[in-house]
């Protein structure tokens, strides 16, 4: 018996199973290019999304503006913060109104 396998395989059959190996390759390095690109590009990418959105949630105004949800749920319970939507049990802010209230508590250094 022959110890290549391939050796006793038509010269078809060894083109067929180079071009089956060849695929799966393919296909592996591009699943790899896609899950890095995915890991790198994704949070860019979300946030572009977030800031294309008129209405925003309360963990979605923390993501884009890097504030705790926790704390715009508390300024809100306590009459601060800013101005909301109330539809239901469902709270959406104006992201250019919780822009605006972000720019209006700017606080400017003497440098």
């Amino acid at each position: 018996m022959d110890s290549e396998p391939n050796a006793t395989m038509e010269p078809a059959q060894n083109k067929a199973l180079a071009a089956a190996i060849d695929e799966i390759l393919v296909g592996r390095v591009e699943q790899a290019i896609q899950n890095s690109l995915d890991r790198l590009l994704g949070p860019a990418i979300r946030l572009e999304e977030l800031r294309r959105k008129e209405f925003l949630t309360e963990s979605e105004v923390g993501e884009l503006f890097s504030v705790p949800p926790s704390s715009i749920r508390s300024e809100r319970s306590r009459g601060f913060g800013p101005s909301y939507v109330k539809d239901g049990r469902r709270v959406l802010y104006s992201r250019q109104e919780v822009a605006k209230y972000f720019e209006a508590r700017k606080v400017k250094t003497k440098r």
